[in-house]
């Protein structure tokens, strides 16, 4: 990336806006000194101002570097996220969600591949993770309360002992994932694969599973009170979900 892009980017900073235009006002105010010093001699207030100039673009150079730096560990942060090392992915994770990067739609993993990654015991509340591709990722006790799933693939993944509690999973893919004894109460999944997934000893209680696809879905065990599902919903045994539908018969 050129200079020219460098400096776009650092005038959208408003840290870098407050400096610069700090520096601005600095040399404005040496300069009219400088004239005010130098009313007579022309040399030296050409000697005066070349000085300004030359100590404004190494502080502008610097500027630039310094966003260059900190841009670069942030591209690698979001690039540990996907790391099959639990520490290394962990905290890169943890980093960008202390530092407000995994909010709304501007989330830095919104999109991003992190399959095969081990973010287990990853605590990750109230995060915007749409459209994460997380194939063969472990999540295991992982802390998602609340968090927005909406499209992402968990093909294969395993997500035991965890807290997805409130998560919103509309169109997600969970073909196959091992989701045993986590805790899915109030998740919306709306139009959800969930293809042979397992979901055994799950709380399920309050999930909306409206258009979900539970088609050898192993429930074992699970909790379903309060379930909402509609004529679109696949039953374990490939059937449509329909009033009256006993759970207990997948259940046990």
């Amino acid at each position: 990336m050129n200079i020219r892009q460098d400096v776009a980017e650092l005038l959208n900073k408003t840290k870098s806006i407050v400096v610069l235009l700090t520096g601005i006002v600095l040399l404005i105010t040496l300069l009219f000194l400088g004239i005010r010093i130098f009313p007579i001699d022309e040399y030296w207030l050409n000697i005066f101002t070349e000085f300004l100039s030359i100590v404004a673009t190494i502080g502008v150079l610097n500027e630039i570097a310094k966003y260059r730096e900190t841009r670069q560990r942030h591209t690698q942060t979001i690039e540990n996220v996907s790391s099959p090392v639990q520490a290394i992915a962990v905290t890169a994770a943890s980093s960008l969600l202390r530092n407000g990067y995994l909010q709304g739609k501007k989330s830095e993993l919104r999109d991003k591949d992190l399959s095969h990654a081990d973010l287990r015991r990853v605590r990750l509340p109230n995060s915007n993770l749409d459209g994460t591709i997380m194939r063969k990722v472990k999540l295991d006790e992982c802390y998602l309360r609340e968090a927005s799933l909406q499209g992402v693939d968990l093909s294969v993944a395993s997500v035991t002992h965890a807290d997805l509690s409130g998560a919103e999973m509309h169109y997600s893919t969970l073909v196959g994932a091992n989701l045993t004894q986590t805790d899915l109460t109030y998740v919306k999944f709306v139009d959800a694969m969930l293809l042979n997934a397992i979901l055994v000893n799950c709380n399920l209680s309050h999930a909306n599973l409206e258009g979900a696809n539970l088609k050898n879905t192993n429930l074992k065990g699970a909790n379903m009170d309060e379930v909402k599902c509609n004529h679109r919903t696949i039953l374990p045994d490939d059937q449509f979900w329909h009033e009256g539908v006993d759970w207990r018969a997948y259940t046990t």
